[in-house]
């Protein structure tokens, strides 16, 4: 069992495995028997138990969890019964509450309700929820009746492995044109069932968008986040050819696709162009890291933000050791597989003061692209970093992705 966290009376609470599958929940440490105690607070099968406690003026008055979805369990019983008010108001949603004199006859509420389709409304519940004031949408301009739905989807890889896929269907009847969102990270959950903004984008465009779990993603187990370690460009990347060959058997995706993603969704890019050519019409990458060797040992030309602890005990672990692994490594390093790469269209876009991944990626691919005789459709955007924080570079992106996928898909 592992500890969570100890509420302001000392008891402890942890997560702990029960049953022969392993199901880990959460429940409180029970010091006279020395073990966890038998009633479970939460539990959520196929998903990491990832809590958050929620406190007010240093008492513990609940857990928000996450699975498929968000939801809270509260251990007030007044908060209990107005969370099962909200909920039958607003079906279908996530409905988070945020409280003070939480429990209070004249407790004061912020609700921010939402789902795959809305990216919210926030609500002020006022006189422990008697009264209620709306405030405001969270982007206004959004049409939920216009949006796409997204659902999540297990499928099985080569080796049994079970792949969560988030699934975003356009309007119409499929097979459709697909675009294939890979996450960065790659140490994270990718995807949340919440509005989003590029799968929506892409959807109203007429694709249909797979985006990933990947083996390596956290929030899906400790199996599935262990599967990943020192598997960049190899059984990560089959994950994605696999999850695009099960949704053409579906009926889902047709035989026109491309993949795309920034960070470690941008290698996984260039690495799925290189891999495997005969399932992906083009590729589109930003701030994508391209050269593993200056990834893992950093270099005095160029100024990023690796600590020096990650290079020397994490990322060995993770990705790969160059002192044991350099020509292994350089297989599935982009940089060197130019030749590779060039057989498809690839647009590529970097900011000129990502320090995350520096900008020497994108040049040194840019130049042995050029090299190989096809060079990419480029983007530099100036004075941004690892992603587009200015309202006119994200329009501009979006249209050049838009124009670039007509191109290649339709």
């Amino acid at each position: 069992w592992d500890v969570e966290f100890v509420d302001e009376l000392g008891a402890l609470f942890v997560s702990a495995p029960r049953g022969a599958a392993g199901e880990r929940v959460l429940t409180r440490y029970d010091f006279a028997r020395k073990a966890p105690a038998q009633d479970a607070l939460a539990a959520l099968p196929g998903f990491d138990l990832m809590s958050a406690p929620l406190w007010d003026e240093g008492r513990l008055i609940g857990l928000r969890v996450e699975g498929e979805r968000e939801h809270s369990v509260w251990l007030l019983p007044a908060l209990r019964e107005l969370q099962q008010q909200v909920d039958a108001r607003f079906p279908g949603r996530v409905n988070r509450l945020d409280c003070r004199r939480c429990g209070a006859d004249d407790a004061v509420l912020l609700l921010h309700s939402w789902s795959d389709r809305d990216p919210g409304q926030l609500w002020l519940l006022e006189q422990g929820g008697r009264e209620w004031r709306a405030l405001a949408r969270v982007q206004p301009a959004v049409d939920p009746a216009q949006m796409a739905g997204l659902r999540l989807q297990r499928v099985v890889a080569r080796d049994g492995l079970p792949l969560p896929v988030w699934i975003t269907e356009p309007a119409g009847k499929g097979p459709w044109p697909t675009v294939m969102l890979v996450h960065g990270g790659p140490w994270v959950r990718g995807t949340r069932w919440q509005w989003d903004g590029m799968a929506q984008f892409l959807a109203s465009r007429g694709y249909l968008v797979l985006q990933p779990e990947f083996r390596g993603s956290s929030g899906y187990g400790t199996r599935h986040w262990k599967a990943g370690l020192r598997q960049w460009g190899q059984a990560m990347q089959d994950d994605l050819a696999d999850v695009l060959r099960w949704a053409q058997r579906q009926g889902l995706a047709g035989d026109k696709a491309c993949i795309a993603g920034a960070s470690y969704g941008g290698y996984a890019t260039l690495m799925g162009l290189a891999r495997q050519a005969e399932l992906w019409r083009c590729g589109v990458a930003w701030v994508a890291v391209a050269d593993l060797e200056l990834y893992l040992e950093g270099g005095w030309f160029v100024d990023d933000d690796i600590p020096d602890a990650a290079r020397r005990l994490g990322l060995p672990r993770l990705v790969g050791d160059l002192k044991t692994e350099r020509e292994a490594l350089r297989q599935v390093s982009p940089v060197h597989l130019a030749e590779a790469i060039a057989r498809r269209p690839l647009l590529l876009a970097h900011g000129e003061k990502d320090r995350r991944v520096p900008l020497a990626h994108a040049e040194r691919l840019r130049e042995a692209l050029s090299a190989a005789g096809r060079a990419p459709e480029w983007v530099l955007y100036p004075g941004e970093g690892h992603g587009w924080h200015l309202q006119a570079h994200r329009e501009d992106w979006a249209r050049r992705v838009e124009d670039f996928l007509a191109r290649q898909l339709k």
